[in-house]
């Protein structure tokens, strides 16, 4: 195997921190609609998804896309980062 491919497989996250790092953002998305005083429908309806895709979203259960990142992120008056942190 070449230097090069090793490399990049020792790079690549695992599955279980893709999977720890979904659940965190579907956290931080729900805390920002429960902050927001919406229901999940008026937050899907607000950043045009599809109900059901918000909630397997916030639940950690499906990678999402750049573009429903930021159609969140306006929706609840925030920036692209603030997805990714918490208030603390």
């Amino acid at each position: 195997m070449s230097d090069r491919r090793s490399q990049a497989r020792t790079h690549r996250p695992t599955q279980r921190a893709v999977d720890r790092a979904l659940v965190r953002l579907g956290d931080r998305l729900r805390e920002l609609r429960d902050e927001h005083e919406m229901t999940l429908e008026q937050a899907a309806e607000a950043a045009h998804l599809h109900p059901v895709s918000l909630s397997r979203l916030e639940n950690g259960r499906v990678n999402t896309t750049i573009a429903s990142l930021v159609a969140l992120s306006r929706a609840y008056g925030v920036e692209l980062v603030d997805l990714f942190t918490d208030d603390e």
